[in-house]
C-alpha cells in the first residue's frame, strides 16, 4: 500500500491520501506519519492526530516532531 501512496502522491493526491489513510488504519506508523505531513496547513486537528498516533507506534521522526511541538507549546 505504501509503495503505491507513493506514487500516486504527485498524480492523485486524493488517491494517495486514501492509501496512506487505510495503511495508516492497518497500524503503518510510516502511512500514519505521511499522511499527518499530507493533512498539514489544510486539517491541523486530524494530522495532529496521526502524527501522535505515528509517534506512538515507535515512528522516529514523528516522536521527534511531538517533542519539538510540546516545547513550542510550553514556551508559548
Amino acid at each position: 500500500m505504501m509503495h503505491l501512496a507513493d506514487c500516486l502522491e504527485r498524480r492523485d493526491p486524493g488517491q494517495a491520501e486514501r492509501w496512506l489513510h487505510n495503511a495508516a488504519e492497518a497500524g503503518e506508523p510510516e502511512a500514519m506519519y505521511l499522511l499527518a505531513h499530507m493533512m498539514t496547513g489544510q486539517r491541523a486537528d486530524e494530522a495532529a492526530y496521526w502524527r501522535q498516533r505515528a509517534a506512538e507506534a515507535g515512528h522516529v521522526q514523528a516522536m521527534y516532531v511531538a517533542g519539538m511541538t510540546a516545547q513550542d507549546d510550553e514556551a508559548s
